[in-house]
């Protein structure tokens, strides 16, 4: 039976939510936005729940116990690759068909060379009524070269749920125009700032999270948006793709 931590311990010892909870973080524009989704639809998750692309398992304490087996997969060159349990490829995903509960990543798709692929095995993987929860981006500069490969707009992520079958229950924006613009200041002008000229660059942070979601509160473009959460799930009545 998975234990978690308290949300006060998860915040603290986490970076990746501490990134997204707090104004000095380079991410807490997205967080803003992205932490509410999250706290909602992970505290209703059971059973087995996945974990694609899993990193250091930021996100594992905001579920709560009725969990049995929290699985994180991820490739074996992740930098992060000691907490995942497992090693495997988002598209060939090694699980039985209609063997888990719930399932979410963040930021995978734009990665992987075939993101119909990688829909068709949730699909195949999680049970009827199953829930697919995910966070991609819509607005991001390249990274993780050369495996940085998409963008997706709502309506790319709602085509290729539906193509393969799932029901779209919730696709919110993480900000609009101008949140996006101050992401993009604070996580890659500032951070890559980081390395030549020290932690001093954090000053800045708190101005410009808050310049620019003010300007997003005042201004929401919800089309400039930086990326997206999405919920799908799969039907009662379907046990196999």
């Amino acid at each position: 039976m998975l234990r978690k931590p308290t949300k006060s311990k998860c915040y603290s010892t986490s970076k990746i939510l501490w990134e997204h909870s707090s104004i000095l973080g380079f991410d807490w524009l997205r967080g803003r936005y992205l932490l509410p989704h999250f706290n909602h639809w992970f505290k209703q998750a059971k059973g087995v729940v996945v974990d694609v692309g899993c990193g250091s398992k930021p996100y594992i304490c905001l579920f709560n116990k009725s969990v049995s087996f929290y699985i994180g997969i991820d490739l074996p060159g992740n930098i992060n690759v000691v907490f995942a349990d497992i090693f495997a490829n988002a598209l060939q995903l090694p699980f039985k068909n209609c063997s888990v509960d719930f399932l979410f990543n963040t930021w995978v798709l734009d990665d992987l060379p075939n993101p119909c692929g990688y829909f068709q095995e949730v699909y195949r993987v999680l049970k009827p009524k199953g829930v697919f929860v995910m966070a991609e981006n819509q607005s991001f500069p390249e990274h993780d070269a050369p495996n940085d490969f998409f963008r997706f707009t709502k309506y790319g992520l709602m085509h290729l749920a539906r193509k393969n079958g799932f029901v779209v229950k919730e696709i919110r924006p993480l900000g609009g125009f101008w949140a996006q613009i101050g992401f993009q200041m604070t996580a890659f002008f500032l951070k890559g700032l980081y390395g030549h000229w020290g932690r001093w660059v954090r000053i800045f942070c708190p101005l410009i999270n808050l310049f620019f979601y003010g300007l997003d509160r005042l201004c929401y473009l919800e089309r400039g948006t930086s990326g997206y959460f999405a919920v799908f799930q799969k039907p009662q009545d379907e046990q196999n793709m």
